[in-house]
């Protein structure tokens, strides 16, 4: 029995790293976009003096950029769904697979997750409580009300144009909002896909009870473990 939970173990790690290279492939996808925004914003920032604006032609500014904020978030949460799924179903898979490796001597007719539950996995997955869709919501109404406050904020100092500019986009030196904003779709695109594929390999499980009678917690260091 040993020798087929550590089978069983060098499979699901070598499907770990599978995911981690799916991972990064999507992370540079999703936040490629999050770039195309950040310029956006800048070039709309630039585009006139902010020092000379009264309160109408501001609040005009700030509800346009939020526009443009939340749709950018809209592609990202959906380009980004759209890979959990096909992720998801390719976990199931190899879960499936690492029952009826011929090294593990086991003739079996694995029983897969229904198609609703793998349509309904990656929006209805918890991450820290809460659905992934609920969170790329959360993210892009902290980025426009941030956008917001630091242009206001910068008006307020009596600011340049270009330090305000520099506030919300930053530069070389100095971390503007946007650097958060980068920071928090990384930490929602790993955790979302670690979330839906430990979900995806629970229920696989969950409908072969005959062959696996418990599931063990194996914690391996990475790059994101504490």
């Amino acid at each position: 029995m040993a020798s087929i939970d550590q089978a069983l173990i060098d499979e699901i790690l070598a499907g770990q790293l599978d995911l981690l290279r799916f991972e990064a492939g999507v992370r540079r996808q999703v936040l490629g976009m999050l770039e195309r925004l950040r310029r956006e914003l800048r070039a709309q920032l630039a585009a006139e003096d902010l020092t000379t604006f009264n309160k109408t032609r501001l609040n005009a500014l700030l509800r346009e950029a939020s526009m443009v904020i939340d749709n950018y978030y809209v592609q990202m949460q959906g380009t980004f769904e759209q890979s959990l799924t096909g992720m998801a179903n390719a976990v199931v898979r190899h879960t499936a697979a690492s029952l009826t490796e011929p090294m593990l001597l086991i003739n079996l007719a694995v029983s897969l997750p229904t198609k609703t539950f793998m349509e309904r996995l990656a929006s209805n997955v918890l991450i820290m409580g809460a659905p992934s869709a609920e969170w790329w919501t959360k993210q892009s109404t902290d980025t426009a009300f941030k956008f917001s406050n630091a242009v206001r904020q910068g008006l307020l100092s009596g600011e340049t144009n270009e330090q305000i500019v520099r506030r919300v986009v930053g530069n070389k030196t100095e971390a503007g909002i946007m650097q958060a904003a980068r920071h928090n779709v990384r930490a929602l695109v790993h955790s979302s896909i670690q979330a839906v594929a430990s979900a995806a390999r629970r229920e696989t499980y969950a409908k072969n009870r005959d062959v696996v009678k418990g599931i063990r917690q194996h914690s391996t260091f990475d790059s994101h473990t504490s």
